[in-house]
């Protein structure tokens, strides 16, 4: 499926990045405020030819004028540099679900949607080996 290059992310700025980084990558969540100025957070998995398993949890933000985004006035290459940035891969579900747990843990009465991603990984993983 990958991330939905018609849907609500692909209509996000600075979007084309993230597609040419992980366009093929399986979208288990997105949250978006995209407005003027904006956000988006998604979290994606990929199964590689090698049978191994990777997770994502990407995120970035844009300003609502010139000059109020870093990344304004910048290269291509350097906002694809900066987009690397943006994603945090792990690889396999146990290092996915540490990095979820530790989100949780951190984020104390305000709640954290990492628990959410992991059920969502999860079920991912049951589809791919059916």
């Amino acid at each position: 499926m990958g991330l939905v290059r018609d849907g609500a992310l692909a209509q996000c700025c600075w979007a084309e990045y993230a597609l040419e980084l992980w366009g093929d990558w399986d979208l288990l969540e997105e949250t978006i405020d995209n407005d003027h100025s904006g956000s988006v957070d998604f979290v994606a998995a990929k199964r590689f030819d090698d049978g191994s398993v990777r997770f994502l949890r990407g995120d970035w933000g844009w300003g609502s004028c010139p000059g109020c985004d870093g990344w304004d006035g910048a290269l291509p290459d350097e906002i694809r540099e900066e987009m690397k940035r943006c994603g945090a891969e792990f690889s396999g579900i146990e290092a996915f679900e540490r990095y979820c747990t530790e989100c949780v843990a951190g984020a104390g009465a305000f709640g954290h949607p990492a628990a959410r991603w992991l059920e969502l990984a999860h079920s991912w993983l049951e589809g791919k080996e059916r």
